[in-house]
């Protein structure tokens, strides 16, 4: 430990780079004099760079360095978030990202570097309040490292948010080392749970861009879905690195249509095939035909025949130079148009047409459009997909009987209301491709998170906007569950189109997961047979995970008391399911007012329910896992999805279930053949005080009121009527006590099982032609515009047509915004 006067001397260093920081901040706040010196183009990039330089200081109630290394030359440096100098621009404070930080993070007892100390600081505001010190000397000098680990250890513990927080503070030296690995190569980062291998590399791209190696359009960060861009789309900014490209797999597709719909397992599997990519080339060149006759094109007074052969001739020439089909289009009308321009030169009693003329004219562009018709990628595929006929013909030799009938899909009356999947993403790239060439947006260095299971036409989708073929790729096949989960890094690089080497790099420490949630995603890992090695763990909390067995009526009311634990204990917590129940699981939570986000969407709340399929990468103080075992049926390869799933939490981990627990959780749990089925596992549900949950999936409404964990009542017609008018009472407001007494013979089960069978009945009538939008969660948009029409007096019919909803919904929708005090009680329906 170093003296008192030590630290004296560097809060005095602290405040003098403070107050040089935030004068600098005052300045760069205000850059409208120098931009208007420039000229259009100079203010815009000027002010970009004052933006970044903001970003880069951190915010003024930030401390401005977080460590400081001496060296035997008794230089000693600062080290911070960005560079800060005095008025004479000698440096105050350096970069993390500079090469002076690099020793800040790499320095060890076997190899010094050069330094002789290096201490991390712990601050309020600009203030420190402690520091720990690590010390390097000869071989007869003992080294010390104060406090540094309990620092360490302190600092992963901290609270999740909705947003993922770079680790500058407390990066690794292994990890800093693969962050500054040279920018011209092919880097997989493989890590498992917890290991830090998505932050590492987001930081690499702010070190790139620090180093000049890459320009900021030139790099894109890859992720799987849009919710988790929004996860992590504030770490790059905050370490003054804005602009980089952030892309989900969905917008990678043209167009960027809507995912309206879902394949089975078959179809996702076949249009994720490499295969796929052959069968949309065929596709595309069976759209242009050649007439089996002559033609007769009639151009004013012109009469010209075009007989076939002379058109394949020229429709020939056009597809061997090789170019897309859109392309191709346009020298077919330039060539043909000249062609049929000569033509009308024979007559001395027809004036003759030039080829502009000709082009101009709509029967030869009718001829044209029969010929070698101009498509989007949606119209080419969605003519694929819906006939048989044109499948069977054009899959020979590629797919089976199968194979083919699972790629069939009736297509919509208008393609905007096209029925796309996540499936078709790659499928539609490929035909952009194929008929307009490569993407107008390509990149020099593109990182893509979570590869391990990305398709072979996900995969072409990326290399057809590298301009380089240079990536850095970040995944662990241990958490692959899809069709095209790997088991090992060969078989991706094929399919990328990666020829020349690579190198790889593992990060074997997981500082999220505490040791006893690793130790159940060990044996779970172990029964699935991943094929990585599960990291070890550098920090426990003390308390285990827990598995609470509970009827199968009451899974959803135990969830929210599991729920609601957390959120007393000021936890942030993660509510993760099958996707076939997240929707009955958000209406328990908005029956029981408890708010939360939908984990597809945003994570900004305390309370975020995510699919299964969608949890990867997220992470949450507590974890609330609903039915493992559904979540294991999932996936093709379900117990690599429970890996990830019970990996989600850093602090608590709670597992809620009806079910048979998956094999390996039995086992963790301590569950045997024969025991008590009504009996929990690690805790008790006699704990759980709260009265039972009807589930509507929109707040207290009617519509699809589902519970696929309820044992609903034998499917009798004359039971569905007293089960909606059960249902409907509830929906409305009453009390349970008020049903009781107003429906003859009620019970507080025969409440929850009407819950399953008037979903059933209701479902079934919305197929038959009920309002478009019954059934689907509300937002806040939609509050809203209803707040308003209440307001304004509009009749319920009115408002249930602008809404495409059902008035029972109305009115259901109002009970519970008075309830909630967003709108007055005299509104309520009569």
């Amino acid at each position: 430990m170093l003296n008192d006067k030590s630290v004296e001397a560097d809060q005095q260093h602290f405040d003098r780079a403070y107050e040089a920081r935030e004068q600098r901040r005052a300045r760069l706040a205000q850059p409208e004099a120098a931009a208007q010196a420039a000229d259009s183009k100079s203010s815009h990039d000027l002010r970009i760079a004052y933006r970044e330089a903001l970003a880069r200081m951190r915010g003024p109630e930030e401390a401005v360095a977080f460590g400081r290394t001496d060296g035997e030359d008794g230089e000693t440096y600062y080290i911070g978030y960005g560079l800060i100098t005095d008025d004479h621009h000698d440096p105050l404070v350096i970069s993390w990202q500079s090469r002076v930080g690099s020793r800040f993070y790499q320095a060890s007892q076997t190899d010094p570097m050069g330094l002789t100390l290096k201490r991390v600081f712990e601050t309020s505001v600009n203030t420190i309040i402690d520091h720990h010190d690590e010390t390097f000397g000869g071989p007869d000098e003992a080294p010390v490292a104060d406090g540094y680990q309990e620092m360490l250890l302190h600092e992963l513990a901290g609270h999740r948010s909705g947003r993922m927080r770079d680790v500058v503070k407390t990066l690794q030296a292994h990890q800093d080392r693969v962050m500054r690995m040279p920018a011209d190569q092919v880097l997989i980062i493989d890590g498992g749970p917890g290991t830090g291998k998505t932050i590492v590399g987001l930081q690499r791209v702010s070190i790139l861009l620090y180093r000049g190696d890459v320009a900021v359009d030139d790099v894109a960060f890859v992720g799987p879905t849009e919710g988790y861009l929004r996860y992590v789309s504030n770490v790059l900014p905050s370490l003054g690195s804005e602009g980089v490209s952030h892309l989900s797999l969905v917008s990678l597709a043209p167009g960027a249509p809507p995912i309206r719909g879902e394949d089975e397992a078959l179809a996702r599997r076949v249009k994720g095939d490499g295969r796929m990519r052959e069968l949309v080339e065929r596709a595309v060149a069976d759209r242009r035909r050649v007439p089996e006759e002559s033609i007769e094109l009639a151009l004013g007074r012109h009469r010209i025949e075009l007989d076939s052969d002379r058109l394949w001739e020229v429709m020939r020439g056009v597809e061997e130079s090789g170019v897309p089909h859109n392309v191709g289009r346009r020298a077919l009308i330039d060539r043909l148009g000249r062609l049929v321009a000569e033509r009308t030169t024979g007559s001395v009693a027809r004036m003759p047409m030039s080829a502009e003329d000709v082009v101009a004219a709509q029967p030869f562009m009718n001829l044209v459009n029969r010929l070698w018709p101009r498509l989007t990628p949606q119209e080419g595929l969605r003519d694929l997909l819906s006939s048989r006929r044109r499948l069977s013909d054009l899959s020979w030799s590629l797919f089976d009987d199968d194979e083919i009938e699972s790629l069939f899909r009736p297509a919509q009356q208008r393609l905007s209301d096209e029925r796309w999947t996540r499936a078709d993403i790659g499928v539609l790239d490929a035909f952009a491709e194929e008929l307009s060439g490569s993407p107008q947006r390509r990149f020099r260095h593109i990182i893509v998170d979570e590869v391990q299971d990305l398709s072979p036409m996900q995969l072409a989708s990326l290399r057809r906007r590298s301009v380089t073929g240079v990536f850095t790729l970040l995944g662990d096949l241990g958490q692959g569950f899809g069709p095209f989960a790997r088991s090992n890094w060969s078989s991706l690089l094929d399919d990328l189109g990666v020829a020349d080497g690579h190198e790889s790099v593992s990060l074997d420490e997981s500082y999220r997961i505490p040791a006893s949630m690793m130790e159940l995603a060990a044996l779970i890992a172990e029964e699935a047979s991943i094929p990585t090695r599960v990291p070890t763990t550098v920090r426990d909390t003390g308390v285990p995970p827990t598995a609470t067995r509970v009827s199968e009526n009451d899974v959803l009311r135990t969830t929210v008391a599991r729920v609601r634990e957390c959120l007393t204990d000021g936890l942030s917590v993660g509510v993760i399911a099958a996707a076939e129940d997240i929707e009955r699981i958000s209406g328990a939570f908005e029956y029981e007012g408890v708010a939360y986000v939908d984990g597809r969407e945003d994570l900004s709340g305390g309370v975020t329910i995510v699919p299964a399929l969608e949890s990867r990468g997220f992470e949450f103080d507590a974890c609330v896992v609903v039915e493992p075992a559904r979540i294991v049926d999932e996936a093709p390869f379900g117990l690599n999805l429970l890996y990830v799933v019970v990996s989600r939490a850093t602090r608590r981990l709670a597992i809620v279930h009806a079910d048979e627990l998956p094999g390996p959780m039995s086992r963790f749990f301590g569950e045997v053949e024969g025991e008590d089925e009504d009996q929990p596992h690690g805790t008790s549900d006699e704990d759980v005080q709260l009265e039972p949950v009807p589930t509507p999936a929109e707040g207290a409404g009617v519509e699809a009121l589902s519970d696929a964990a309820l044992v609903p009542p034998d499917r009798v017609e004359s039971k569905i009527d007293r089960a909606i008018s059960i249902l409907r009472m509830v929906a409305e407001g009453h009390t349970y006590e008020q049903v009781l007494a107003a429906v003859e013979d009620a019970t507080y089960v025969e409440i929850f099982n009407a819950a399953g069978l008037g979903s059933e009945a209701l479902a079934s009538r919305r197929d038959r032609g009920g309002p478009p939008r019954a059934g689907l969660p509300w937002d806040e948009d939609e509050d809203r515009r209803l707040i308003e029409s209440v307001r304004m007096g509009v009749a319920p019919g009115v408002i249930a047509d602008e809404h495409e909803r059902t008035q029972g919904a109305i009115r259901s929708r109002i009970t519970r915004l008075v309830a909630e005090g967003r709108l007055e009680a005299k509104y309520l329906p009569g």
